[in-house]
C-alpha cells in the first residue's frame, strides 16, 4: 500500500479554465533541451506550456527511471542518471512551468536508438543535447501558471497551479493537476463533464501505481513514469481512449489504452484538455 508521508489535501484535483494557443517553434541543434525551452518561452509572462517532442533527436539523452526511496520521506525516488546516445524521440511531452523564478520543464519521453532499441524515462532536460534542428508544436495555456512548489502530502516539489488570471473571453482549454490515488481516467472524465467539453484531446505526464490496459499486458510495479500518447480523445464529455506509455523501476515499458479504474496516480499528473476547433 502506497502511503505518502504528509497529510492528504482535501482537494484531490485542481483545475483552471483558459485559452490554449498552439504554435510551432524551432529547437536548435547543439542546444540543451532546457535551454531550448527557455529560448522559445522567452519573456512570456508566467503561464503553462505543453510541448510535444515527437521527432526531436538527441545526441545525448540523459534520463532517470523511477526507483525506491532511500528514506521514509518519499514513496519513490529517481535512479542514478543514465544516458543513451543518438536517439530519436518517439513520444514525449514536456510540461513547462516556473521554478525559482526561471522556466522549468517536467518531461517524460519514449525514444528509439539507432539500433532500434526502445527506451523511456524522465528526461534530465538540462543535460539532453539536441542533435538536429526541429520544429515542434507548443501549446501556451493562459489562465493560470504552473509553478514548482513544495508539496506537504508527497514531500516532493511539484508543478502547482498558481497565479490564476481572470477568465479570458476566449476559453478553449482546462489545465488539470491530479493528486495521489485518484484514478487518471475517471478524473479526466469528471473534469471533461464538469466543463462540458464535448470534443477535444488530452496531453500531459504523470505517474501511476500500476496500470491496467484494454488488450495489453498490465504494469504491476507501483512505481512508474507516464506520458499520454497521441489519440487521447474526448467525445461527448468522456475519453473514448486514453493511450499511455509507462516505464517502471526495472526499465520495462508498458503501453496501451488505460482502463477506467486501472490507473491510480502515484505522485501527480499534469494535464491539458484542449477543446476541438
Amino acid at each position: 500500500m502506497i502511503q505518502h508521508p504528509g497529510i492528504p489535501s482535501s482537494e484531490r484535483f485542481y483545475t483552471a479554465q483558459g485559452a490554449a494557443d498552439a504554435r510551432f517553434v524551432w529547437f536548435k541543434k547543439g542546444d540543451h533541451l532546457l535551454a531550448a525551452i527557455n529560448q522559445v518561452m522567452g519573456s512570456i509572462r508566467p503561464v503553462a506550456g505543453f510541448v510535444s517532442l515527437k521527432g526531436l533527436k538527441f545526441s545525448v539523452c540523459s534520463y532517470f527511471i523511477p526507483a525506491s526511496s532511500p528514506d521514509d520521506q518519499h514513496v519513490a525516488w529517481y535512479s542514478d542518471a543514465r544516458a543513451q546516445y543518438s536517439v530519436g524521440i518517439v513520444n514525449a511531452t514536456a510540461v513547462i512551468g516556473i521554478k525559482d523564478g526561471a522556466w522549468f520543464a517536467h518531461c517524460h519521453a519514449q525514444w528509439q536508438s539507432e539500433s532500434g532499441e526502445m527506451g523511456m524515462g524522465h528526461l534530465n532536460c538540462a543535460e539532453c543535447v539536441i542533435d538536429e534542428d526541429c520544429q515542434l508544436e507548443l501549446h501556451i495555456f493562459s489562465g493560470a501558471a504552473l509553478e514548482v512548489l513544495p508539496d506537504e502530502e508527497t514531500g516532493f516539489s511539484l508543478m502547482t497551479l498558481s497565479r490564476r488570471q481572470p477568465e479570458a473571453a476566449f476559453v478553449n482549454a482546462v489545465l488539470l493537476t491530479i493528486r495521489p490515488h485518484q484514478d487518471l481516467r475517471h478524473t479526466v472524465n469528471r473534469v471533461a463533464s464538469q466543463f462540458n467539453i464535448e470534443s477535444g484531446h488530452l496531453m500531459g505526464v504523470g505517474s501511476l501505481i500500476g496500470a491496467e490496459f484494454n488488450q495489453a499486458p498490465s504494469m504491476h510495479d507501483p512505481l512508474s513514469e507516464v506520458v499520454v500518447l497521441p489519440g487521447a480523445v474526448i467525445e461527448n464529455r468522456q475519453l473514448t481512449r486514453l493511450p499511455i506509455a509507462c516505464v517502471d523501476s526495472k526499465a520495462a515499458i508498458f503501453q496501451g489504452d488505460l482502463k477506467p479504474g486501472g490507473g491510480p496516480i502515484l505522485i501527480t499528473a499534469e494535464l491539458l484538455l484542449v477543446v476541438a476547433r
